[in-house]
């Protein structure tokens, strides 16, 4: 979902990030779920690439 210009995304709750935090550190779940959620193109931006840098910290680490 890409933005154009003067629009912005919705702003995530701080219900549904605690809802991602606990569900990326379940155990494979996680991996999937940060896989499906960086490369969606209906999912949030902001979660979007939240999943993303989660994916490359994982790698780097």
């Amino acid at each position: 979902m890409n933005t154009l210009e003067g629009e912005t995304a919705p702003v995530m709750s701080l219900k549904e990030w605690v809802i991602s935090l606990i569900i990326s550190v379940i155990p494979l779940v996680g991996i999937v779920m940060l896989l499906v959620w960086a490369f969606s193109d209906t999912i949030n931006p902001n979660k979007k690439n939240w999943s993303r840098a989660m994916l490359i910290d994982a790698l780097l680490a």
